[in-house]
């Protein structure tokens, strides 16, 4: 869904709430579906642009990276950002941690659906993993021993053929 931010108007605040039961996100080393997805946006005129504000809850589901089983994450947040139009001038600072939370765009329509994945995909761990030790984890863990370089010698054990090195 995109919204065309010019038919914003200056009194009246722009709202929209979404809801999508099962969502699929694709990103470069993972694929997440999403479940149970509430995202309400509040879009503003402000004096250089436009301001966001946004809220959501979601459930993700990832495959775990111990054991290969699915995690399910329950998500929230909450944030804000400006929506600027005109490009960033070449002398352009960041002068506070409110420039971090600005996106400037290259035409005069924002693509929600995009931005809900953009904003849900940071809250989803990099490496998704059950809380609790997974089972086929924990099998596959070796005893503890009081040696545990015990295993080393027989790696540099010499060759009867080559002769002392």
């Amino acid at each position: 869904m995109k919204i065309h931010l010019t038919d914003i108007d200056a009194k009246t605040p722009f709202k929209r709430k979404l809801t999508y039961t099962a969502r699929q996100l694709h990103s470069e080393n993972r694929d997440v579906k999403l479940r149970d997805v509430a995202f309400d946006l509040e879009v503003r005129v402000d004096p250089m642009g436009y301001v966001a504000r946004y809220e959501f809850k979601a459930t993700a589901e990832a495959e775990c990276v111990r054991c290969g089983d699915i995690v399910a994450y329950p998500l929230q947040g909450q944030d804000w950002i400006a929506l600027r139009l005109q490009p960033p001038s070449e002398h352009h600072l960041v002068l506070n941690a409110d420039d971090m939370n600005t996106k400037f765009l290259a035409e005069e329509t924002f693509d929600l659906d995009n931005f809900v994945d953009e904003v849900v995909d940071l809250e989803i761990p990099d490496f998704p993993r059950h809380e609790q030790e997974c089972v086929a984890f924990e099998s596959h863990t070796a005893p503890p021993t009081n040696r545990p370089f015990a295993g080393l010698a027989d790696l540099i054990k010499p060759d009867k053929n080559q002769g002392d090195l």
